[in-house]
């Protein structure tokens, strides 16, 4: 299996902090974010990574060298994940996969959890769980029915725990329609992958797996407060 790291935003809700640092460049005690999760993926055995950069691409270079195979996203000012993730295509198409957002802090057993499911395209969620600026998901019968940052919580499962894995079927469906949604509409560039090109696999009637997930380490840094939260009260957890 190999891992995909999307780490290439400009991460401007984090002010100052990432003018000239990459967000996953922040420490959190005395390693970095994408430290801890390159770390964590070694240890259940996956070592082919690659990571989308943005700006100050060479400082993340610089620090993980051949821990990592790199592709910069030069448009990182006018586009969004889906971009970001599309032009990984040639990188992945080889082995099983999984996706990771840059920004979050994870350990063992997230990634055990979603490795041992089953399904060409898989998502973990936090159950019956409201919290703010997420991804938010409503799943039926364990499959994946709506994804959106949007939701009426009346209507809302859980949120993502923004992984995903894929098959090499998996990987095709997913990377295929992300070039239609490209040629259609070149503004879906600046979309949210899952929120665009899960809706329309699913509309397809293409199933994707939901499994709720029981892990107690997961966190997602956006801004400077969620840093600070993270270095108080998930660093010890990530330590454990």
């Amino acid at each position: 299996m190999k891992a995909l790291i999307l780490a290439g935003g400009p991460s401007t809700r984090m002010g100052d902090l990432t003018k000239e640092t990459p967000k996953c460049l922040l420490k959190v005690g005395d390693k970095s974010i994408i430290e801890y999760q390159i770390n964590w993926l070694n240890k259940v055995g996956i070592n082919k990574i690659c990571t989308v950069l943005g700006p100050n691409s060479e400082k993340v270079i610089n620090l993980l060298g051949n821990k990592s195979e790199y592709i910069i996203n030069n448009k990182f000012k006018d586009t969004g994940t889906l971009y970001g993730t599309y032009i990984a295509k040639d990188d992945v198409y080889n082995d099983d996969l999984l996706i990771v957002y840059g920004d979050l802090l994870f350990d063992y057993n997230l990634l055990k959890e979603i490795m041992n499911k089953e399904g060409d395209i898989v998502i973990t969620y936090f159950p019956g769980v409201y919290e703010k600026e997420q991804m938010y998901v409503n799943i039926k019968d364990g499959f994946l029915n709506k994804i959106s940052l949007n939701i009426n919580k009346k209507d809302m499962s859980g949120y993502w725990t923004l992984m995903t894995k894929l098959s090499k079927k998996g990987i095709k469906l997913i990377f295929d329609e992300m070039e239609s949604s490209l040629k259609e509409n070149a503004n879906n560039s600046k979309a949210h992958f899952a929120e665009v090109i899960f809706q329309r696999l699913i509309s397809k009637g293409i199933p994707i797996h939901a499994y709720p997930s029981k892990a107690t380490v997961w966190y997602n840094i956006n801004r400077r407060e969620e840093l600070e939260f993270a270095r108080e009260h998930i660093l010890p957890k990530l330590k454990l």
